[in-house]
């Protein structure tokens, strides 16, 4: 495995009415999980700990 910040991060958000995933494109980070996610009108809140690979995640 190797990080490769030139592609760039794509966030996958699986809908549980079973509608189609929606995908969004941010700028490369590394995280291990999501730490929460909810809803706040008709936007999706997404909270996560990113870690910066070049501080020592890098392998």
């Amino acid at each position: 495995m190797s990080y490769r910040p030139e592609l760039g991060t794509t966030i996958v958000l699986v809908l549980r009415d079973g509608g189609d995933p929606a995908t969004f494109e941010h700028d490369a980070l590394f995280h291990f999980h999501v730490t929460n996610a909810h809803e706040a009108g008709d936007r999706t809140v997404v909270e996560l700990v990113a870690h910066d690979p070049a501080g020592g995640w890098e392998g």
